[in-house]
């Protein structure tokens, strides 16, 4: 999730709309790091790959070649860095940390030093994959600076 996460916007060079796809045909292209497997770095890709546009499926054929386990971790991880990119850029990176507050039946994320709370509609789009994965509601909200 780590290295997804820093990698996700390397597509941006070859393109700004769907840089996503880019990210992963560029990062499938890297030596492997120290210690790593074909499958970490397969995985980072794929995460990366999902974290804004079109949700993982079996049309996908790097996708539909993941084991089920896989598939799930994939989701679960793509789910949570498309959630708090969406966060961070739609608050205009101010967020300075995140606390999750976890039920049976939600997940609650606060964004913690934001104040702008007009940019809800793409954060609450975004959650869907997350909610998906982990089959329960997702709530973001803001929570302002102590005084």
């Amino acid at each position: 999730l780590e290295a997804a996460a820093v990698m996700r916007d390397v597509g941006r060079v070859k393109r700004e709309r769907k840089h996503q796809k880019s990210s992963y045909k560029l990062i499938r292209k890297l030596e492997l790091p120290l210690g790593w497997r074909e499958n970490d770095l397969e995985m980072a890709a794929l995460i990366a790959r999902y974290h804004r546009g079109a949700l993982p499926n079996s049309r996908n054929r790097e996708f539909s070649g993941l084991t089920e386990p896989q598939k799930r971790q994939t989701i679960m991880l793509a789910g949570i860095l498309r959630l708090i990119d969406a966060v961070d850029w739609q608050l205009g990176g101010k967020v300075r940390s995140l606390e999750v507050e976890q039920t049976e039946e939600v997940i609650r994320v606060w964004a913690k030093g934001a104040t702008d709370t007009n940019s809800f509609e793409k954060i609450a789009a975004a959650r869907h994959l997350l909610e998906v994965a982990y089959q329960r509601a997702v709530l973001v909200g803001i929570r302002p600076r102590a005084a």
